[in-house]
């Protein structure tokens, strides 16, 4: 239960990495203003094509299968961002990303409150969603810090997220599994629904 605690917020660390430097990838790559908003609109459909064409794989190959897919998704991501020279790697590192955090966030939140005791759940369920929350806080500061303190400000803070990324795979190896694997990954579209577990956090949450 604790290890996965930190799990969210890695995840959600690697969402918002990229947004100080982008001022910088502007006047290194030439990017136009107008595109900006572009490259943030494709990490918002590649999160939901994520939820809707996996949200059901980790009941079908278990929780952790699917975490290690979103660390494996998340670690490539940040080597596209740490190889780019160009706005299509910024585009293919933003997808990359949305489709991570569509696999990864959502499985990690259940399997959180699936290791909680019955009376814990929904102090679980909180738990997920303030880690998501300061991860994505996290993430920024990160990347402004390094970026104002290294010479490479557009490939060390990927760097140092890969190795986040490989610390939160070690961590990941010893959380235990908590759902049997049932098949090989049936494909199946991911029903939008709130988990009963969550309905009570959802609420605030979303209204925050």
């Amino acid at each position: 239960h604790r290890d996965l605690h930190s799990f969210p917020t890695r995840r959600s660390s690697d969402l918002t990495l990229p947004t100080p430097l982008y001022p910088l990838y502007e006047r290194a790559l030439y990017v136009a203003p107008v595109l900006l908003p572009v490259i943030f609109a494709v990490y918002a459909i590649a999160v939901i094509a994520g939820l809707l064409f996996f949200g059901h794989l980790s009941d079908e190959i278990g929780r952790k299968g699917v975490l290690f897919i979103g660390l494996a998704l998340s670690a490539l991501n940040a080597g596209v961002f740490l190889a780019a020279h160009s706005i299509a790697m910024l585009f293919v590192g933003r997808v990359i990303s949305g489709f991570s955090a569509g696999v990864f966030t959502g499985t990690a939140t259940a399997t959180l409150v699936e290791l909680a005791r019955d009376e814990s759940k929904s102090g679980a369920a909180m738990i997920a969603v303030a880690a998501n929350t300061l991860g994505l806080g996290c993430g920024t500061l990160l990347s402004g810090f390094l970026a104002a303190s290294v010479a490479s400000p557009l490939r060390v803070p990927f760097a140092v997220d890969l190795a986040l990324v490989a610390l939160a795979a070690i961590a990941l190896a010893y959380v235990p599994e908590t759902v049997r694997a049932r098949s090989r990954g049936a494909f199946a579209f991911q029903r939008l629904r709130v988990p009963k577990e969550i309905r009570a956090v959802f609420v605030p949450a979303a209204i925050a």
